[in-house]
C-alpha cells in the first residue's frame, strides 16, 4: 500500500506505529510482525523514500535482534535488517559497523544447535553488509582492516555450522569477499574445501560450491586450478567436475560445472592443449567393462558401470570413481552419452581458444617454438584431434554423432592449409584421408537418421572444397556419398513417413546447401582452376601417388549434376520466397518444392538457415551460364510446378521468360534480406547476399534487366546506401561499393544507348539520362549518396566546418590500407558515373559537388603521399571532362564556367580551398587545360596565373617539379590542333623551354639530365607541330641551339657523365631530324657553317670507334686467311 499510494504521511504513520509496538509490547508474534513491517516498508518504498526513518529503524531492529529470549523475534529482526541493508545502499554505510558487530556477537554467543533459523538470517545479513561495503573492502586503513577481519571471522564461523543451508550462506559471503577484496582472500584455505563440497550429499551445498568455484575460476583460473590440484591424492579439478557432470541432474548445477570447465579451457588450453585433449579423448574412448573395485590396478581409474554395452544409451547407474593415487593423464572413465557430447564440445572449445595463435596450426612454426621456448601446440597432436572426431562421429547416439561431425568439420577448416614440412607441396591432413572417409561413410546408410546425414553432407562439402584430397579416386569416393544423398531428391522420400515431412525437408535443404557450398568454393578459384587440383611437385620432393587424371578438377565432378542442382536450388529459393510472404497470403500459395502446406510453419527455420548459401550458388551458376543454363530434369511450367514427388499439380501460369523470373527471384530475395535488420546480425547471411548480388550483376543479361526497370535499380541502390551507413565490416562495405559500381556502370552504359520506344507490353520504361535528382526517385542521386557516405568518413576536407566528428564514424576496425584504397577508387569512379547518368540540365547541378569531392580527394592523397589513389582520381577527372556536355547550347557555357572555377581553385596561391603539392596542381591543370573548350581564355587573369605557376615551378630548383612542368607543356603543345588555347601557351611557355636548353648550354650543371632531355623532346615536338612554311625558321633556331649542347671531340674524354648523356641524346635527335626534314635542315646548315662543322665533327667522333673496330676485325680475318687450310697432325716447326 505504501508503494502504490506514495503517501509520505501514511508511511510515517505506519513506521511510528511499528516503533511504538516494538517498544511497548513483549508479545513475540506482534514484535515479529512489526519488525517485518519495518523491513518491508524500506524495501518497497525505497531507500530514498524512507531515508529519514533509517536511523530509527536500524536502532530499533538492532535492539530487538539482541533479545535472546525469543529466537523467532531475532530471526525476523535480522531478516528486516538484511532487507534494509540491501535497499539502503550508500545511505546504510554509517550503520554497517554497528550491525556487523551485532552479527559477530550473536554468532559467538548463540549456540549452533539451538536455532538454525537465526544463523541463516545472520548469514543473509552478513551478505548484505559485505555488498554495502563493496570496493571499500580493498582499503588498507586501520578501520577497514578491522571491518574486513570481522567479515572473514564471521564467514569462518558460519562455515563451520553443521546445517547445509547456513553453510551455503557462508559460501555466498566468500563469493562477495572474493569479488570486492580478492587480494585479502586466502585461496589455499578456501578452494580445497569448496572442491570437497562438490561431493556433498546436500544439493544446496553442491550448488553453492559450484557457483563459487565458477566465480573464482573466471577471476583467476590458473591460480584456482593449481590450488585445487595441490592437495595430495587429488585427481584434478577437471576430472572431478566431469565426474559430477555424469551424475548430477540439477540444471543449474550442471550449468555451473560446464562453465567451470569452459573457463579452465579458455585459460589453460592454449598453453597445454595435450592435457585437455587427452581428457576429452579419455571420456570418449572410456570402456564400461572396468568395474570399480575390480582388477584395475594401481594408477588406473576404476569405473562402476551397468553391464552389457549400454554406455551409449544413458546408463543411469554409471558414475565416476577414482583411487586416491590415480594418474590424471591415464584416468579412464565411462560416462554416459551426455557427458561424451560435452567432451566433444570441450574439444571444439579448445580449437576456438587456440585460433589466435598461429603456431597451433603451423607445424614448422610450432617445432621452431618448441626448440626455442618449449611448449605444446595443437598441430603436434593432429592425430588426437582426428581420433576424437572419429570416435564421436562413429558412435551409436545421434547427438554424439552430430557433435562428432561438427568437430571433424572444425578440424578440416583449421588444418586444411597446414603444410607438411617433411613433404613439400602436401598438407598434413592428407595422412588422415582414410579416417575421414571411414567416419563419413556410415552416415549415408539407409537406416541413418536424416539429422546425421544432413550434418555429414556439410562435412563432405567441406572436405571436397578444402583441397586436401589429392587423388581423383579419393575425391570421387567422397563425392559419391553426396551423390547418394542427392539421389534421394529424385525419387519419392520414404523417410518422410518415418521421421515426418518436416525432417525430410530439413534433410533435403541440408543436402542442397552442401552441394551449394562446394560449388561456391570451386567457382571461387581463378577461372575454373579448382583448388582441388594437386600442385605440381618440384624435382627432388617426395612424390605421393599421382592422381589418375592430372587435368581433372572439382568442376568436372560437379558439371554432370549442375543441371538438376540448379533447378533444385531455384525451387528451394522459391519456397523460401513463398514462406516469407505475410500470413494472409497463405491460402493463395501453391505447394512448395520441398514442403507441403501442413508443415509450412515448422520448416521456416530450415529455410532460414540454408537459403543464403543456395542464393549465392544460384547467382554463381547464373553468372557462369549467362542466364542460358539448361533446365534440369524436374520439369517446371511457370513458377508453380512443384518439385516434390507425388504432389498435386496446379494450373500453370502463362508462358514467360524463365531468365527474368530467375533474375527477379535472386535479386528480390537478396534485397529483401538486406533490408531486414535481423540479417545484419548474421554476418554470413549478409556476406552471401552481397556476394550473390555481385555475382548476379556480373552477367550481361542481369545488368540489362536491371536498367530495363529503373525502379529496381533505385531500390537496390537505396539498400546499398543503407548498408554503407549501418554495416561496420570493411569487407562488406567493399563488396557493397563494388555492387554499386556495377549498377552505376550498367546505368551509364544504358544511358548512352538510344531507346526508340519503351517496352509498353511490360509496362517498363528503360533507363535514360535523368532530368531530376529527387531522393528516392533518381539513380544518380542514390549513387551519389553511396559515394558520399564513404568519402565523408575518410576525407576530412569534405566535412562541413565545425561539424561533429562523431557524425562521421571511421570505417570499421580491421580495415587494411588496401581495402580503404580500393573503396576510395570505387567512390571516385561512382562520382564520374553520377555525371554520366544525368541529362545536361541536371549535370550542371551535380557537377559542382562532384568536382569539389574529386579535388578534396586529390588534396588528401597529396598530403598523405598516396600516388595510386591520386593517379586514379586524375584519370577519373579526365574521364569526367571527356563526357561533359560542353557543346550543349543550353548548358555548355555554365559547364565551362564550372571547370574554370575549378581551375582557379587549384591555381590560387596560397592554396586555401584545396591545399596540395605543386606536382599535383600541375597534373590537375594539365587535365583541365586539355579540355576542348575555352576553360582558360588567353586574355583572362587566370591564364596569367597558370603561366606564372609554370614559370615558378621551373625556377624552383626541384628537378622532379621541372620535369613535371615540361611534361605538362608537351601535352599542351600537342593539343594545339584541337585546342586554340594551346597556341597561346606555346607562345608563352615556349621561351621557358628554350631557356632550359640555353642555360644548360652555358652551364651543364644548371639542370638535371632528365630535365634537359625532356626540354629537347618538347622542342622536337614543336618541329612536328608547326606548318611547313614556319618549320625552316623554327629549325633555324632549334638546330643551332641543339648543336651548342654537343661536346668538343678533343675534350670528350674528360667530360662528365651528365654531359655525355646530353650529347648522345642531342646527336641522335639531330641525326633523326635531318632525314625527316632534309630541305629545311640543309638550309640551316648552309646558313650556319660553324654549326655544320661542329655537327660533322661530332658525327666523325662517334663513327671513329666503330671504324677502328671494323679495322681490327678485318686484320683478324686476313691473318686467319693466311693460315694453312689443312692442319698437319705432326708439328714440324723445330725440324731442321
Amino acid at each position: 500500500m505504501s508503494q502504490v499510494g506514495g503517501d509520505a504521511s501514511f508511511v510515517a504513520s505506519m513506521v511510528q506505529t511499528s516503533f511504538d509496538t516494538l517498544k511497548s509490547t513483549q508479545d513475540p508474534i506482534a514484535r515479529t510482525g512489526h519488525a517485518l513491517v519495518l523491513g518491508c516498508l524500506h524495501r518497497y518504498v525505497g531507500g530514498m523514500g524512507s531515508g529519514h526513518h533509517l536511523q530509527s529503524s536500524v536502532s530499533v531492529l538492532q535492539t530487538v535482534a539482541k533479545d535472546t529470549a525469543s529466537p523467532l523475534v531475532q530471526v525476523w529482526a535480522l531478516h528486516a535488517l538484511a532487507l534494509i541493508a540491501d535497499c539502503g545502499g550508500p545511505m546504510f554505510r554509517n550503520y554497517v559497523e554497528p550491525t556487523l558487530t551485532l552479527v559477530f556477537n550473536l554468532l559467538v554467543t548463540i549456540p549452533t544447535f539451538t536455532s538454525v533459523d537465526v544463523h541463516k538470517c545472520l548469514g543473509k545479513c552478513l551478505n548484505a553488509l559485505i555488498t554495502t561495503l563493496g570496493p571499500e573492502l580493498q582499503d588498507s586503513s586501520p578501520s577497514m582492516r578491522a571491518t574486513r577481519s570481522m567479515c572473514l571471522a564471521c564467514c569462518a564461523i558460519i562455515q563451520e555450522h553443521p546445517n547445509p543451508v547456513v553453510r551455503s550462506a557462508a559460501i555466498g559471503c566468500f563469493q562477495q569477499l572474493q569479488l570486492f577484496a580478492s587480494s585479502y582472500m586466502s585461496l589455499p584455505a578456501t578452494v580445497p574445501p569448496l572442491c570437497d563440497l562438490l561431493d556433498s550429499p546436500h544439493l544446496l551445498l553442491r550448488r553453492a560450491a559450484a557457483n563459487c568455484l565458477r566465480q573464482f575460476i573466471q577471476r583467476d583460473p590458473k591460480v584456482v586450478w593449481s590450488t585445487a590440484n595441490r592437495k595430495g591424492g587429488r585427481t584434478g579439478l577437471e576430472y572431478t567436475v566431469l565426474a559430477k557432470l555424469d551424475s548430477e541432474t540439477d540444471p543449474k548445477l550442471c550449468e555451473d560445472l560446464r562453465e567451470i570447465l569452459f573457463s579452465l579451457l579458455t585459460s589453460l588450453a592454449p598453453d597445454d592443449p595435450m592435457r585437455w585433449l587427452l581428457l576429452c579423448n579419455g571420456v570418449l574412448s572410456a570402456s564400461a567393462e572396468r568395474i570399480a573395485g575390480g582388477g584395475g590396478g594401481k594408477g588406473a581409474g576404476a569405473v562402476a558401470s551397468a553391464e552389457g554395452g549400454h554406455e551409449e544409451e544413458g546408463d543411469d547407474d554409471t558414475k565416476f570413481t577414482s583411487e586416491e593415487d590415480v594418474n590424471p593423464a591415464a584416468t579412464r572413465i565411462a560416462p554416459r552419452w551426455p557427458t561424451k557430447v560435452f567432451a566433444v564440445e570441450c574439444s571444439r572449445k579448445i580449437y576456438g581458444v587456440c585460433r589466435s595463435e598461429r603456431a597451433h596450426f603451423d607445424l614448422s612454426l610450432a617445432q621452431k617454438r618448441c626448440k626455442e621456448k618449449g611448449g605444446d601446440f595443437l598441430v603436434m597432436h593432429l592425430s588426437e584431434l582426428v581420433k576424437t572426431s572419429f570416435i564421436a562421429a562413429t558412435a551409436n547416439v545421434v547427438q554424439l554423432r552430430l557433435a562428432g561431425y561438427e568437430v571433424l568439420r572444425d578440424v578440416i577448416q583449421l588444418f586444411q592449409a597446414t603444410p607438411d614440412p617433411d613433404y613439400v607441396g602436401h598438407v598434413l591432413l592428407e595422412q588422415y584421408q582414410a579416417q575421414v572417409v571411414a567416419a563419413l561413410r556410415p552416415a549415408f546408410t539407409a537406416d541413418t537418421p536424416p539429422h546425421v546425414t544432413a550434418m555429414a553432407c556439410q562435412v563432405c562439402s567441406e572436405w571436397l572444397g578444402s583441397g586436401v584430397s589429392r587423388n581423383i579416386g579419393d575425391l570421387q569416393r567422397v563425392q559419391q556419398l553426396l551423390v547418394s544423398s542427392l539421389e534421394k531428391l529424385k525419387r519419392e522420400r520414404r523417410e518422410a513417413a518415418v521421421y515426418g515431412e518436416a525432417v525430410a525437408t530439413m534433410e533435403s535443404l541440408a543436402v542442397l546447401k552442401a552441394w551449394a557450398e562446394l560449388y561456391i568454393k570451386v567457382s571461387e578459384a581463378s577461372g575454373k582452376d579448382n583448388c582441388l587440383k594437386p600442385p605440381a611437385a618440384t624435382k627432388g620432393d617426395f612424390q605421393f601417388e599421382e592422381p589418375e587424371d592430372p587435368s581433372s578438377n572439382g568442376m568436372e565432378l560437379l558439371d554432370p549434376h549442375l543441371p538438376s542442382l540448379s533447378q533444385y536450388w531455384l525451387g528451394a529459393l522459391r519456397d523460401h520466397a513463398y514462406l516469407t510472404l505475410p500470413i494472409q497470403y497463405g491460402s493463395q500459395l501453391p505447394p512448395g518444392a520441398f514442403y507441403t502446406a501442413e508443415v509450412s510453419e515448422s520448416v521456416k527455420p530450415y529455410y532460414a538457415s540454408n537459403w543464403a548459401s543456395l542464393l549465392l550458388a544460384t547467382a554463381t551458376w547464373l553468372e557462369s551460364t549467362g542466364f542460358e543454363g539448361e533446365n534440369g530434369p524436374p520439369a517446371r511450367v511457370g513458377m508453380q510446378q512443384p518439385l516434390l514427388p507425388g504432389s498435386v499439380p496446379v494450373v500453370p501460369l502463362p508462358p514467360h521468360d524463365p531468365r527474368q523470373e530467375r533474375f527477379r527471384l535472386v535479386l528480390c530475395l537478396a534485397v529483401q534480406a538486406l533490408c531486414t535488420p535481423a540479417t545484419l546480425d548474421c554476418p554470413q547471411t549478409t556476406a552471401h547476399c552481397l556476394q550473390g548480388l555481385r555475382r548476379l550483376l556480373g552477367a550481361r543479361y542481369a545488368r540489362a534487366e536491371l536498367t530495363g526497370d529503373p525502379q529496381l535499380a533505385i531500390e537496390a541502390i537505396g539498400v546499398l546506401h543503407r548498408l554503407m551507413i549501418t554495416c561496420q565490416s570493411p569487407d562488406m562495405q567493399l563488396i557493397t561499393m563494388e555492387i554499386a559500381l556495377l549498377v552505376g556502370e550498367s546505368l551509364a552504359e544504358a544511358a548512352k544507348q538510344p531507346h526508340a520506344h519503351a517496352d509498353a507490353a511490360a509496362g517498363k520504361k528503360p533507363f535514360c539520362k535523368e532530368e531530376c535528382l529527387d531522393p528516392g526517385k533518381s539513380c544518380a542521386y542514390g549513387l551519389l549518396q553511396v559515394a558520399a557516405s564513404f568519402l565523408l568518413r575518410v576525407v576530412e576536407g569534405l566535412r562541413p566546418k565545425g561539424s561533429n566528428a562523431a557524425a562521421y564514424p571511421a570505417i570499421g576496425g580491421g580495415a587494411s590500407q588496401g581495402i580503404l584504397q580500393a573503396m576510395s577508387q570505387i567512390a571516385i569512379k561512382l562520382l564520374v558515373l553520377v555525371v554520366g547518368c544525368c541529362a545536361p540540365p541536371t549535370c550542371t547541378l551535380v557537377l559542382p559537388l562532384v568536382l569539389h569531392m574529386l579535388l578534396a580527394v586529390l588534396s588528401c592523397s597529396s598530403r598523405s603521399g598516396d600516388e595510386t589513389l591520386a593517379l586514379s582520381c586524375l584519370q577519373c577527372l579526365q574521364g569526367l571532362c571527356g563526357q561533359l556536355p560542353l557543346s550543349d547550347t543550353g548548358t555548355g557555357g555554365r559547364t565551362v564556367g564550372l571547370l574554370r572555377s575549378c581551375l582557379a581553385s587549384v591555381v590560387e596561391e596560397p592554396s586555401v580551398s584545396y591545399p596540395m603539392s605543386r606536382e599535383m596542381k600541375l597534373s590537375v591543370m594539365a587535365v583541365l587545360l586539355l579540355v576542348p573548350a575555352p576553360v582558360c581564355p588567353p586574355t583572362s587573369e587566370l591564364f596569367g596565373s597558370c603561366v606564372k605557376m609554370f614559370e615558378s615551378c621551373v625556377l624552383a630548383g626541384d628537378s622532379k617539379l621541372q620535369l613535371k612542368v615540361l611534361l605538362t607543356c608537351e601535352s599542351l603543345f600537342k593539343s594545339c590542333k584541337q585546342n586554340d588555347l594551346a597556341n597561346h601557351f606555346i607562345h608563352r611557355l615556349g621561351p621557358l623551354v628554350v631557356g632550359v636548353v640555353e642555360v644548360t648550354a652555358k652551364n651543364e650543371a644548371a639542370f638535371d639530365t632528365a630535365v634537359v632531355t625532356c626540354a629537347c623532346l618538347v622542342l622536337e615536338g614543336l618541329l612536328d607541330l608547326v606548318d611547313e612554311g614556319q618549320r625552316t625558321a623554327l629549325m633555324g633556331f632549334v638546330v643551332p641551339l641543339f648543336i651548342r649542347l654537343l661536346m668538343d671531340p678533343a675534350s670528350a674524354s674528360h667530360a662528365s657523365k651528365q654531359r655525355k648523356v646530353i650529347h648522345d641524346h642531342v646527336l641522335q635527335s639531330l641525326k633523326q631530324t635531318g632525314p625527316k626534314y632534309p630541305a629545311a635542315f640543309k638550309a640551316v646548315m648552309q646558313n650556319v657553317p660553324q654549326a655544320k662543322q661542329q655537327l660533322e665533327a661530332a658525327i666523325r667522333a662517334e663513327q671513329a670507334p666503330s671504324k677502328s673496330g671494323q679495322v681490327g676485325r678485318l686484320g683478324t680475318e686476313r691473318s686467319d686467311s693466311k693460315a694453312p687450310a689443312i692442319k698437319l697432325k705432326m708439328d714440324f716447326s723445330n725440324f731442321k
